[in-house]
């Protein structure tokens, strides 16, 4: 099953969701990855997990389906760190 545009639409709702977060934006200039990465994989699950009235598809597999929810936090995860620790803006594409 590939990513519909609606499933899309809800990962980058998530990652801007991280962007814009003061206390995530924190971490991601001043502790690692891997400090980083806890928070956001419990707040990516969260997200799926209050969101499954409205994606309730994708949200079975990213929960049902380990590869696949490891590719997405994977993903997820990375591209929120990175804008965040653009020296400029923090909220570099």
């Amino acid at each position: 099953m590939n990513p519909t545009e609606r499933d899309q639409l809800l990962f980058d709702q998530f990652e801007e969701t991280c962007v814009v977060d003061d206390g995530l934006a924190d971490q991601a200039r001043n502790d690692g990855f891997d400090n980083f990465r806890l928070i956001v994989d419990r707040r990516f699950l969260e997200t799926v997990v209050g969101r499954m009235d409205g994606n309730e598809e994708i949200s079975k597999r990213i929960l049902g389906d380990i590869d696949f929810r490891t590719a997405l936090m994977d993903l997820y995860a990375e591209r929120p760190y990175r804008r965040l620790r653009e020296p400029t803006t923090g909220t570099a594409p």
